[in-house]
């Protein structure tokens, strides 16, 4: 998975609780790097509608919403380090340092890009937002941030028949 960029976020979390800043900072900017964020979020779904599959006298679209729902309960592991990272200010005292703010811009710009789900996609231009170096760049995060929300919404509007499309 060396070409995902999750990990690295969250090995800077990590660096970050340790009190490495500096390697918390070098994660961030590896993962900026990444040609893809992936946090295999929909596998949870197929790995439970496989067992699911299996189960008789129960009605497949009702095995299908189950699949579905339980992959929505799931947590990210990425956002409370990312947010961590990247987006807490509510210590204003503790303002990001040049280098981390930098990193996380250029994390979340990627996020918006190369995320693989939506959620990425939203939080990294959130990122890129709160992060931006200036008016330009915060106003270039702002639309991406609306477009991906727009597109998101027209997903959603469409409601998949779950007897059919998981049989």
């Amino acid at each position: 998975d060396a070409d995902n960029g999750v990990p690295s976020l969250l090995l800077a979390g990590r660096a970050q609780k340790r009190g490495e800043a500096d390697s918390a900072a070098s994660f961030v900017e590896q993962a900026a790097l990444a040609s893809r964020f992936d946090d295999y979020w929909s596998e949870r779904a197929a790995r439970w509608w496989s067992y699911l599959r299996a189960i008789d006298g129960v009605d497949p679209a009702v095995r299908a919403k189950a699949a579905a729902n339980y992959a929505a309960t799931g947590d990210l592991p990425w956002a409370l380090p990312l947010r961590a990272l990247c987006a807490d200010d509510r210590d204003k005292d503790r303002e990001r340092v040049p280098r981390m703010r930098t990193a996380c811009a250029s994390a979340g710009a990627a996020l918006a890009d190369r995320g693989t789900t939506f959620a990425l996609r939203r939080v990294g231009a959130r990122i890129a937002e709160i992060n931006a170096a200036d008016d330009k760049a915060r106003g270039l995060a702002q639309r991406q941030h609306a477009a991906i929300l727009a597109i998101a919404a027209r997903c959603a509007q469409v409601t998949p028949d779950f007897a059919a499309a998981f049989e």
